[in-house]
């Protein structure tokens, strides 16, 4: 999606990654549905949806549909046949809604209509379940996450720590046994008013114990102002780490260990640099207001200066 600070991303489309040309795509345009309060596709069968938070693209590209979704990529389901997203309690179509992408069907999950503490919102959709966050009443955020069964409705909590905003929801691999890996969360306190002195931590959390199970501090940086702005299934996370003079970005990896990947001077002024990265073929493709980027752990390169926020990986 083309960056258009601080307005919502509405423009997306394909940059070729040979020579860094960007070309729209009309398909990708939303539209703001007032009768239902909700995005949705331009094309039938109309797809709706609700856009993340800010460390988050507005909607996302399926490669296995071949179609643009209204929701961030974290809220597709790992074949690529259905998206989840949430509608707040005192709204219509409350719930959590999950929607089949080749033919819209769009079903709401009866468990998640009526919460007593506020309203459940999506935070990632694994293969094992969809992650929930919570709302309070009157728009207050809760702490937790939740781990809803879209078949039978069940709903566990499994993090009593993790904030209702910024959370990314990756994976850890297992070796021995072989495992798809462990659900994890990772997320900094970015929903604070931004400013240098924020929390400039990041914190970590396994997902598959008890939900009384404390997270980790994972990383700091002093003086900085972090935000995770990727995750993905081999146990890393990507952060952006802003000062009033420099732009940091690292790489963090389980076990605990974080390597930087690039800084860059910066002005001073309070808003993000870098947008969103998502894994792909042995690296990370980074959004920023500079254009797109292309990283592993020990190289970075530019591949486009359109400015993007990164709405999908390689087709």
């Amino acid at each position: 999606m083309l960056w258009s600070y601080p307005i919502k991303e509405s423009q997306g489309g394909f940059i070729d990654t040979a020579t860094g040309a960007f070309t729209p795509d009309p398909s990708s345009v939303l539209v703001y549905d007032f009768a239902k309060n909700l995005y949705r596709t331009p094309d039938q069968p109309y797809l709706y949806g609700n856009w993340g938070g800010a460390n988050m693209a507005p909607s996302s590209y399926d490669v296995t549909a071949h179609r643009w979704v209204p929701v961030p990529p974290q809220w597709v389901s790992p074949d690529g046949k259905s998206y989840a997203y949430g509608v707040a309690s005192n709204a219509p179509g409350a719930g959590i809604h999950v929607v089949d992408v080749a033919t819209g069907v769009d079903r709401v999950i009866a468990s998640t209509t009526s919460l007593a503490d506020g309203s459940y919102f999506v935070a990632g959709y694994l293969s094992d379940g969809i992650y929930l966050n919570e709302f309070g009443p009157t728009g207050g955020a809760g702490l937790g996450l939740w781990r809803l069964d879209p078949s039978s409705g069940a709903i566990d909590q499994v993090s009593t720590s993790a904030p209702a905003l910024g959370v990314l929801i990756g994976e850890t691999p297992i070796e021995s046994p072989p495992s798809k890996g462990n659900p994890d969360a990772w997320w900094t306190n970015y929903n604070r008013a931004f400013d240098d002195t924020s929390d400039p931590y990041v914190y970590f959390q396994y997902l598959n114990t008890s939900a009384g199970q404390n997270a980790e501090s994972w990383f700091s940086q002093p003086g900085f102002h972090v935000n995770v702005i990727g995750a993905d299934a081999e146990g890393h996370a990507i952060v952006e780490a802003l000062s009033t003079t420099q732009a940091e970005v690292w790489l963090l990896a389980t076990p605990n260990s974080a390597s930087p990947l690039q800084t860059i001077p910066r002005s001073g002024a309070a808003r993000a640099i870098f947008r969103t990265a998502v894994a792909d073929r042995g690296g990370w493709w980074i959004g920023s207001e500079s254009g797109l980027i292309f990283a592993t752990a020990s190289t970075w390169g530019q591949v486009s200066t359109t400015p993007v926020v990164v709405a999908g990986a390689c087709v």
